[in-house]
């Protein structure tokens, strides 16, 4: 498939990728809630919730890795056909997975 046949080109299906990498990437911190005692927020505060703040950090790891991936592929890529969508549709699935 030339680039003239792809009905859409690699720019827009990169802005898509990085689209569902961004709401991913805001819904993650969305789950993590600070409770304090005192109306301030303490070190023991932050500590109560380390579980919470190491999954968000893994998670936004993973999250920038894949979109990172995105960034290289379409870098290299001069048009795309139905299995790098099929690739890429799947790869934002999982993404999509991830704050969950």
């Amino acid at each position: 498939m030339s680039e003239s046949t792809s009905p859409v080109d690699t720019a827009r299906l990169l802005k898509l990728a990085t689209t569902a990498s961004v709401v991913t990437a805001t819904l993650l911190i969305l789950d993590i809630g600070v409770t304090t005692q005192t109306g301030e927020l303490t070190l023991a505060d932050l500590r109560a919730s380390f579980v919470a703040i190491l999954h968000w950090a893994v998670s936004f790891v993973m999250v920038a890795m894949i979109w990172t991936e995105f960034h290289f592929v379409f870098a290299h890529t001069r048009h795309w056909d139905g299995g790098l969508l099929v690739v890429t549709f799947a790869q934002m699935a999982l993404i999509s997975l991830v704050p969950f």
